[in-house]
């Protein structure tokens, strides 16, 4: 299945999304994978360049973050990644490990391996959870099979924050955010 040192990435991305995994989870992002540079992992406290998706996100939960420095918001992530287990928002990734390292390297193929993990996670309630999917690809292959399984899932096609993207995921997340009540 995985080599050692894929098994012993899996674990240590697991464990630190765990540390961060609330209890009962309001709000779910799905994402395509972790990034190919694993130091950019959305769970990592210290990363230092190219976190396009927990800036993205950061910026579209709430206007005081819009007006803090990347820099600042760096600073304060560990704070920030608790205050969100707090208030139940959590994210997981559509393929658990990074394209890099998936076998086969196209996140679809991992649809149903997904909707399993998804179905069989403590703290999610198809009638309470509210699931925003992130990336247009991601959106295109989750979002009508868990629409048919019961869950609320926004239905948003919204594109990954990065490559001149950014004021687009701002713009369609806010109108999902808004669409669930999260404000």
């Amino acid at each position: 299945m995985y080599s050692l040192n894929e098994k012993d990435l899996y674990i240590r991305l697991e464990t630190t999304r765990e540390k961060y995994k609330p209890e009962k989870i309001d709000l779910l992002f799905v994402a395509e994978a972790p990034p190919n540079k694993i130091e950019r992992f959305f769970y990592y406290e210290d990363v230092k360049e190219a976190d396009y998706l927990y800036l993205g996100i950061m910026k579209a939960l709430s206007e005081k973050f819009c007006t803090m420095s990347i820099k600042q918001l760096r600073q304060i992530k560990g704070e920030v990644l608790l205050l969100l287990k707090q208030c139940g928002i959590f994210l997981m990734d559509l393929c658990f490990m990074p394209l890099a390292y998936a076998n086969p390297p196209i996140a679809k193929l991992h649809k149903n391996d997904f909707i399993k993990r998804l179905e069989q996670m403590d703290g999610i309630a198809k009638d309470n959870t509210n699931i925003i999917l992130i990336k247009t690809n991601v959106y295109d292959c989750l979002f009508k099979d868990l629409k048919l399984k019961g869950h609320k899932v926004v239905d948003k096609r919204i594109p990954f924050p990065a490559c001149g993207q950014q004021q687009i995921f701002q713009n369609l997340m806010h109108e999902a955010l808004s669409e669930i009540k999260f404000f």
